[in-house]
């Protein structure tokens, strides 16, 4: 798959951060998630995380804490939602290594995933999302749930 065809695919899938009259609270499924994580290995088992809830600054709190992370030493993935320009900008790993002003030099977001990272993983995991979202009690998954998996994968 191009990288084109893998953002039509991502866009395939249910965008509710595009839904502004969506009830996330009564059809939200912790379950789908966890299940998909599952059959695919589950990933995130093998990283430590930080998960940053709430209502306000998720966003700037959890750069902050990659940023303090990466200047420590640490080789630190952000996973981020929503994007501003690009769907790779929400996927980044950033490491003491990096060269920020190269990255920023293409107008990219640092760490940002490659197109044909994206792309390499998206095909990967194509046929589990399929084989998912016809079995899933559950439901399909949605954009977030797949793009979280992604990440997962990304970081592993």
């Amino acid at each position: 798959m191009s990288y084109l065809e893998t953002i039509r695919y991502l866009g395939s899938f249910t965008d509710y951060e595009k839904i502004p009259t969506y009830l996330y609270k009564e059809s939200l499924k912790l379950e789908r998630l966890k299940n998909f994580l599952d059959s695919i290995g589950n990933p995130q088992n093998s990283l430590s995380c930080i998960h940053v809830a709430g209502t306000k600054g998720k966003g700037s709190t959890a750069a902050f804490i990659t940023y303090i992370l990466r200047e420590a030493g640490f080789k630190v993935g952000l996973y981020t939602s929503p994007h501003l320009v690009d769907f790779r900008e929400r996927i980044r790993i950033l490491s003491p290594q990096l060269i920020a002003y190269r990255l920023q030099k293409e107008n990219e977001f640092e760490g940002a995933i490659s197109r044909v990272k994206l792309s390499e993983l998206v095909n990967r995991l194509k046929p589990a999302i399929g084989k998912y979202n016809q079995s899933s009690e559950y439901g399909p998954l949605s954009f977030f749930e797949v793009y979280t998996a992604l990440a997962f994968l990304y970081f592993k």
